[in-house]
Parts: structure tokens; sequence; C-alpha cells
């Protein structure tokens, strides 16, 4: 942005230059076709606003329920197996299927070489990214991990300060109480020191 307004500066002062200018100008600067961020954000009133829909993690099964063929013969996984196989399982080895759900919101879109990322957080203090084109309404990611995922948000460096809506672009498994018990302490302060001027006013 520094050096498309420098060039505008540069290739227009003492000049009166219009819309067009500035998106040639814009244009030659990033080297790429930006009709598409100009067309929705300059001349239309779209609203961009991309967010996490949903997080869930699941412990993976052992074995699925049902009649298999396993070798010639047909063998049956009943719920009581399942049961005696996670019994036998190794519980450190436990594998967790996590679902991560992004949506777009809004009506507006990115552009092509302008993706959404995705940054999935897991218990175990690792991360995944992944990236999106942001062109269909919806798009869900799978992981399968020894540990659930914590936490999942998109644009993780603020690049997409359009969005008009900040606080659906991240979600926790567990919600943070923390909020919480701040506000109620600072109640309970308030209604202490009311109280004691109150009581020193009879």
């Amino acid at each position: 942005m520094v050096r498309i307004l420098r060039n505008f500066q540069m290739g227009y002062r003492f000049r009166h230059p219009g819309s067009e200018d500035f998106i040639r100008i814009a244009e030659e600067t990033a080297g790429r076709d930006l009709g598409w961020f100009f067309g929705q954000y300059l001349y239309d009133t779209l609203n961009f606003d991309y967010g996490v829909d949903g997080l869930r993690s699941t412990e993976k099964s052992v074995a699925d329920l049902g009649v298999f063929d396993k070798d010639g013969k047909k063998d049956e996984t009943t719920p009581k197996k399942i049961d005696e196989l996670k019994k036998k399982k190794d519980a450190s080895k436990k594998t967790y299927l996590s679902q991560v759900t992004i949506k777009r919101q809004g009506e507006a879109k990115v552009g092509p070489g302008f993706p959404v990322i995705l940054e999935v957080v897991f218990e175990d203090g690792s991360r995944e990214t992944r990236t999106w084109d942001g062109q269909a309404r919806w798009e869900t990611f799978h992981f399968q991990k020894p540990a659930k995922a914590a936490s999942a948000r998109i644009d993780p460096e603020n690049r997409w300060l359009l969005d008009s809506n900040l606080a659906n672009n991240s979600v926790k498994a567990k919600p943070s109480r923390a909020g919480v018990w701040r506000i109620t302490s600072l109640v309970l302060f308030w209604t202490q020191n009311v109280l004691h001027v109150l009581g020193g006013l009879v």
C-alpha cells in the first residue's frame, strides 16, 4: 500500500487524477488484476465477512460396527467387541478426528491469489494451517491427530481489515471464563464500595 501511494503521488503530483488512475497505479504496482477488489469494495456495498462456523473433536473408534469379510470369513463387530478393544488399547495412543467449518457470511469474496488462511491449534500445542480460496459459501476441514483441537482461527495475521465482524474469526473448543470472573469481581468491588459509603452516612 505504501508503494502504491508513493507511485500514485509521484505519477500524478500537480495533476488531477481520478479513481481509474488510482486503480491503474495499484494494479501496476501489485503486478496483478485488482478489478475484483475495487469492484466489490469501491463501487459496490457488498459485505465482507468470513468466520469460523464450527469446531468439533471426537475420539476415533477402534473399529466400525457391522459385518465384514475377513480372510474369506464373516466377522461381526459388536458394541461389546468394541468395548473389549478399547480396554486393550493403550490410552496414550488415542486418535481424535477434528472437524472445522469456515463460512463466507457476506456476499463479497476474496480474489484469486488471496486465500483465506485457517490456523488450528491442538491441545498438545501443535498447529496446522490450511488455505481456502473462499469462493464457496462454506468449507469443512478434517484433521486426524493424537490430540483434540483446542481452537480455530481464520486470518491469523489480521490481513483482512475489511472483515465486518472480527468476533467470528476464531472459536475455542472450551470457552474461557476469564471475562466472566473479571466482570463479577468488578461488580462485587463497586457494590462493596457503595455499601461502605452508605454505611458511613447512616
